[in-house]
């Protein structure tokens, strides 16, 4: 018994470091895992698109390749990047086997899986460095302080949570010399993009080409001396595909959408590149040592916690390894890069880096290897002696106070208690996430270590053991200061929650999407006005959350990102009357509606200058593209006559990807079928199972023509080049998924 107990116990020991780290991530975002809401801004889009995505392949088996209503209808290649990280498709294929219809729990889920891979890439590369539980356990917990999904997922999450365990197999390349780990590194690293903006991959990339000739130059003599191959076909195979499926989906996605200044698509000027939304730009060192010391107010992106950085700090100054200065350099040129100076204007000119912009978004990549830094810091203080430990915890808590007094601690502090009169009432209104207290916490840590010292002192008249009272005190002085780091890290995150904007989904349910018939202008539903007032009042969010909306892009607030001839006929919405630019969109009109007159043009110009001139929209449809030419050479009869009666229509079927009609056409020349839906040479159309050809309507929407009498028609989007990298994307991001989990597991094996 007592054998089994003393492994128990060595066992919990041994994986302390992974224990702490997962109950503090629990910790931290208790009140976002336990509580029916989503946060805000970036977070909530996310989710939308989760919503859209899950829901459909819930219900249909399959991932979304077109999304219908909002925008008009897109290809959802560019979002399925946008929003779905790897853990995403893992949830997907775990709530289709499980049938979870809670989605908001799956997709909390999804991103604590995220986190957890963040922890584990940082555990794995500490271990790599450092033995001492008390150092991967600081920088574990201290690389989860700096994620505050809460607020920014796409940035403050997908930004870096891959980082650490690329940089882990790419240092198992230059120090174990296998070739396979560069290039699994490298897929890692491309996906560590996936369910983010896609140019935020650009910075993520470059940060670790950075790394890989750091790590080159520290490990030369070692990896060149490697037996084993320099390529590992099968990963550089994978590597390739996924590379070229990425490209394909967003050069396809750029090609078919009009892409302003806030989407992907166009190259910044230089000017642009470095001066992006400028409240944005974190480059100051002034301004680092302020946020990792104070704490900034107005966000927590940036904070590593005073322990680390004060190491940091120590680090730098003593450290020469060629370890250490391979990732403190990679660290420092991304924060050189976020100054958006001399360094950043050279670097414009690196491929794919014009198309990157929020330069000072590069905190999100350089803390990561200022924390890693921070540890090797840690390591040399550890290995002092213990009088020794004790002289530098006192010179850093003098540094820290001279920085903090020079950075306005003490001017603070005296207006504080000049508003609040009294102490007693100061300490009541000045909340704990306050500077103040976590100043407050390190000065009662260093007193408790120097009255060890002197406890220490006292008995070091007694001889016996001397070596033993040594480990003891380092113990310790260990302990201290990672309470002191955990309270304050906790008071950090608590105002992090304080500041989070909790929105609570109409939609945390799934639910069969029904066709919907008609676009409202006026939002009349509660749920659908609540919902485009949020939209409205957050800038960023055009997503396709046709679940959560059912309702089309109607007013102008939503051609920010649209397709290319949608927002040349919003464009032309001043020199159109407002009931037939409504009736063109679907604005208040039926998606489906059957047409009897025809009028012909053989370009989009010309059809442009043909809508400008038209007085009624209500039974006309001007076709453009290649096949007008043929409709328009045919007899006057076919092409129908305004004034006869059309027919019926029935919804029969209804996905992202389809639609099924049935059509009762009682015109005797036929009627055409408009679908204000954006055209896109992938939908193919069925008439009775026959394959028709799908004409552009309107500039911008489809219809094809139908004979008299019942009709079913069948309308299917088959772009079978976005579908193949759709699903080889899935695919890969699932295996990664699981051998990432594996990994997780294999790191909770005894040693």
């Amino acid at each position: 018994m007592k054998i089994w107990i003393h492994r128990a116990c060595h066992y919990l020991y041994e994986k302390s470091p992974l224990i702490a780290s997962i109950a503090f991530l629990l910790f931290i975002n208790r009140h976002i895992f336990f509580q029916p809401f989503v946060p805000g801004a970036d977070t909530i889009a996310k989710y939308d698109n989760f919503y859209f995505f899950y829901n459909e392949y819930f219900y249909h088996g399959h991932i979304a390749q077109w999304t219908p209503f909002v925008q008009h209808g897109m290809p959802a290649g560019y979002y399925q990047l946008d929003a779905l990280g790897p853990s995403a498709y893992f949830a997907f294929i775990l709530g289709k086997i499980l049938q979870i219809t809670d989605v908001s729990f799956l997709f909390k889920i999804s991103v604590l899986v995220d986190l957890l891979a963040l922890l584990l890439g940082m555990y794995l590369l500490a271990k790599e460095f450092f033995k001492s539980h008390f150092i991967v356990s600081v920088l574990c917990i201290s690389v989860l302080c700096i994620t505050d999904w809460q607020w920014e997922i796409g940035f403050q999450v997908y930004m870096r949570y891959l980082l650490p365990l690329a940089a882990y197999f790419f240092l198992g390349f230059y120090k174990k010399g296998r070739a396979g780990y560069f290039w699994v590194g490298w897929i890692i690293a491309f996906l560590s993009g996936m369910g983010a903006s896609p140019y935020v991959q650009i910075i993520g990339l470059f940060s670790l080409f950075l790394l890989n000739l750091f790590l080159w130059w520290a490990y030369r003599p070692s990896w060149t001396k490697s037996r084993e191959g320099a390529i590992h076909i099968l990963p550089f195979i994978v590597l390739i595909i996924l590379v070229f499926c990425v490209y394909h989906q967003l050069y396809a996605f750029r090609d078919f959408a009009a892409t302003p200044n806030r989407e992907i698509g166009q190259k910044n000027s230089l000017i642009t590149f470095l001066m992006w939304e400028p409240w944005t730009q974190r480059g100051s060192l002034m301004v680092f040592l302020q946020d990792n010391i104070f704490g900034n107010y107005k966000n927590n992106f940036n904070y590593i916690g005073i322990l680390p950085t004060l190491f940091l700090i120590y680090a730098v100054f003593t450290i020469r390894t060629r370890e250490f200065l391979a990732f403190l350099f990679t660290g420092v040129a991304m924060w050189w890069l976020s100054c958006g100076g001399i360094f950043a204007s050279l670097l414009y000119y690196f491929p794919c880096m014009a198309y990157y912009r929020n330069l000072g978004l590069a905190y999100n990549v350089y803390n990561v290897f200022f924390i890693l830094c921070a540890g090797f810091g840690i390591q040399r203080f550890l290995d002092m002696p213990t009088r020794d430990k004790i002289k530098i915890l006192a010179a850093g808590l003098i540094v820290l106070f001279l920085i903090a007094d020079g950075l306005g601690f003490r001017t603070d502090w005296v207006r504080h208690l000049k508003i609040y009169k009294t102490l007693e009432v100061f300490l009541k209104h000045i909340p704990f996430t306050y500077y103040y207290f976590r100043m407050g916490i390190y000065v009662i840590g260093f007193i408790l270590l120097v009255l060890a010292a002197v406890f220490r002192y006292w008995q070091k008249r007694d001889n016996r053991h001397p070596g033993a009272r040594d480990v003891v005190t380092d113990y310790l002085i260990c302990l201290v200061l990672f309470c002191c780091f955990i309270l304050d890290l906790c008071s950090y995150a608590s105002w992090a929650e304080m500041r989070s904007c909790g929105y609570e989904p109409y939609l945390t349910q799934t639910h069969k999407v029904e066709y919907s018939g008609q676009c409202h202008n006026d939002q009349k539903n509660i749920r659908q006005a609540s919902m485009a007032q949020y939209m409205l009042s957050h800038t960023g969010l055009f997503q396709p959350m046709y679940n959560a909306l059912q309702y089309g892009a109607c007013t102008e607030r939503f051609i920010q990102l649209m397709p290319k001839n949608v927002v040349e006929l919003f464009k032309m919405d001043r020199k159109i009357s407002r009931d037939n630019f409504n009736i063109i969109t679907a604005c208040g009109s039926p998606k489906l509606r059957l047409v009897s007159g025809a009028i012909f043009s053989p370009d989009e110009k010309d059809t442009q200058k043909l809508l400008r001139s038209t007085a009624d929209f209500s039974n006309i449809f001007v076709a453009g593209g290649q096949g007008a030419k043929e409709m328009a050479s045919q007899p006057p009869s076919k092409q129908g006559s305004a004034d006869t009666a059309p027919g019926s229509i029935d919804v029969k079927a209804f996905t992202t990807d389809s639609i099924t009609v049935d059509a009762d056409v009682s015109s005797p020349q036929g009627a055409w079928l408009v679908y204000t839906d954006s055209y896109h040479p992938g939908w193919k159309v069925t008439v009775n199972g026959v394959a028709q050809k799908t004409l552009p309507a309107n500039l911008a929407f489809k219809a094809v023509h139908l004979g008299t009498g019942h009709q079913v028609v069948q309308w299917v989007f088959d772009d079978l080049p976005g579908r193949l990298c759709s699903y080889f994307i899935a695919l890969i991001c699932v295996i990664f998924m699981i051998a990432v989990l594996a990994l997780f597991l294999m790191a909770w094996l005894p040693s």
